[in-house]
């Protein structure tokens, strides 16, 4: 599960015009039945704008460049539209590289 939550900053009595994301990487953790436990992966921290990669993935198993975008929400719908389309697989990645979602 992949959490991004965006935040101002108050700075020298105004807002800052550039918001900054937080984006957490959680695995669920068997617990209780009343309870469910969370596992940070990794997190990032930086500008709002952040570049989410969408590829795609080749019978032999080879990752190829789709499209880019700025929202996440917007590249999920565009993979998982794409993915069952084209009946392949799809994952989102973020500018470093690091794996967001993979879409069957």
């Amino acid at each position: 599960m992949v959490i991004c939550f965006i935040t101002q900053q108050w700075h020298q009595n105004h807002w800052n015009p550039r918001p900054k994301h937080l984006l957490l990487r959680l695995l669920p953790v068997p617990a209780s039945e009343e309870q469910q436990h969370w596992q940070v992966l990794d997190w990032s921290y930086g500008g709002y704008e952040m570049t989410i990669n969408i590829e795609w993935q080749d019978q032999n198993g080879n990752w190829h460049h789709y499209q880019s975008k700025q929202n996440q929400a917007n590249a999920y719908w565009v993979a998982k539209n794409r993915a069952e389309s084209t009946k392949k697989r799809h994952r989102l990645v973020d500018g470093d590289g690091r794996l967001l979602d993979l879409i069957d």
